[in-house]
């Protein structure tokens, strides 16, 4: 569980191992009531960046980061990070993303 303030900075990351295996990254916000995914950021090897309105995703040698810089409530909520490697198998971890003070979106 990750907690922030709105306004602020804050940075999801997801950590990997053996990256010689790997084919992408990804990061999903989840909507559990609709059950869908959205990707909000995606990494496909060999490329180290993406971006788009209000985010920034980077690759370094062992981790994806996902960075909100002004977050707003509809940033709050349940994100996944999914990673696929060479041999078609993928590995999945979540994380929520909680606004403080709770309640306030």
């Amino acid at each position: 569980k990750i907690e922030s303030e709105i306004g602020s900075r804050v940075s999801l990351k997801c950590l990997t191992r053996n990256v010689n295996s790997l084919s992408f990254i990804r990061i999903q916000k989840v909507n559990i009531t609709a059950n869908t995914s959205n990707t909000v950021g995606n990494i496909s090897f060999p490329s180290t960046t993406y971006s788009q309105s209000g985010m920034t995703v980077n690759y370094t040698s062992d981790s994806l980061t996902l960075t909100i810089s002004t977050l707003d409530c509809l940033d709050e909520g349940y994100y996944t990070c999914v990673v696929g490697k060479q041999n078609n198998s993928e590995v999945q971890a979540p994380a929520r993303l909680q606004i403080q003070p709770t309640g306030i979106c």
